[in-house]
């Protein structure tokens, strides 16, 4: 008896992926598309103890701005290409704004900052875990 074994990929889901001539949009959430971590590190600064004072908000708005156009310009860059080259830029970015944030902040404002980033990580770690479907069958 001989099994000869086929590879094909099947049409894919109706209305799903790009049609032809379209373009990526920035928008998948694996690669940084939602803006997750500038949006924790900006409800953290927010909540910060003591709070901002006027030049730090301005100065904390003004990378906000930078760091936008420059996550923009590097999602344009990679609209076709090549994913893990621009996970790589964008992690490198997200590691700027972060080292930014703190040379902004008191000594005091740094070590609230710490804090509250390290048990925002940990809840939203988890969060993903007790929703991993490996997990399910262990938790009770």
């Amino acid at each position: 008896m001989l099994v000869i074994g086929v590879n094909a990929q099947a049409a894919g889901p109706t209305g799903g992926g790009l049609k032809s001539g379209q373009q990526w949009t920035g928008k998948d959430k694996r690669l940084g598309g939602n803006g997750a971590m500038q949006k924790l590190q900006s409800e953290i600064v927010a909540k910060l103890n003591p709070p901002l004072s006027a030049d730090q908000k301005q100065k904390l708005r003004t990378l906000s701005e930078k760091n936008k156009a420059s996550l923009t310009s590097i999602r344009e860059k990679y609209r076709s290409g090549d994913k893990v080259a621009m996970r790589n830029e964008l992690k490198k970015i997200q590691d700027e704004r972060k080292a930014a944030i703190e040379s902004i902040l008191t000594s005091e404002q740094r070590k609230s900052y710490h804090a509250q980033l390290k048990a925002a990580l940990a809840k939203g770690k988890s969060e993903r875990s007790k929703n991993n479907p490996k997990n399910r069958l262990t938790q009770s």
